[in-house]
């Protein structure tokens, strides 16, 4: 009887994670669409505009935006811009119902550009994979809502749907570099601070 537990266990196990998920938020500027198939994510927007597409390599738990060739900032190829996801939040027991999943609160601060701000996601340990509409991740679960003190980061999810995506989703061979690193560059070709 352990052995029969044991291997259905390992294949609810298996198509739990196994799961393709077609997500779009909405949000004040751009609606995304994220595609998960196995243990890779990709967010992008809906309509091409010049946002750069966000991977989720969740094996390895690493983000990176996708930058192209950039004249103004001096790439000369396309490059992976490593995303460090160190945010501490603070999960609550506060819930609500997003699309029929039920969703827990977390709330973080971060700095940018010497700018403090406040973020609340809500995300569903449901879909247990730690992706959201922005770079943002670091929780238990798909984040289906987020917002920020500043209402520039403000998106939620207006469709789930757990279907095949059909073709492979992979992160890009391309170089890799740190956001630090990226961070220095910009200011040194721009004079922005990030």
């Amino acid at each position: 009887m352990k052995k029969y537990l044991s291997i259905i266990f390992l294949m609810f196990t298996y198509f739990l994670f196994a799961q393709n998920l077609a997500i779009e938020y909405k949000g004040p500027n751009f609606n995304y669409n994220l595609e998960l198939k196995d243990s890779v994510a990709k967010l992008q927007t809906v309509k091409k505009t010049h946002v750069p597409i966000l991977y989720f390599d969740l094996k390895n738990k690493k983000h990176y935006f996708e930058m192209d060739k950039n004249v103004v900032l001096g790439l000369k190829s396309p490059h992976l811009i490593e995303i460090s996801n160190n945010h501490k939040w603070e999960i609550t027991t506060e819930s609500r119902d997003i699309l029929g999943y039920k969703c827990f609160k977390a709330t973080t601060t971060i700095t940018f550009s010497n700018k403090l701000y406040h973020i609340t996601a809500w995300y569903t340990p449901n879909l247990p994979y730690s992706v959201g509409p922005t770079s943002y991740a670091n929780l238990p679960g798909v984040i289906l809502k987020i917002t920020s003190s500043d209402f520039k980061d403000n998106y939620h999810a207006v469709s789930i749907k757990k279907k095949v995506v059909k073709k492979n989703i992979e992160v890009p061979s391309h170089s890799i570099i740190t956001y630090q690193k990226f961070t220095e560059i910009v200011k040194a070709n721009t004079g922005i601070k990030l």
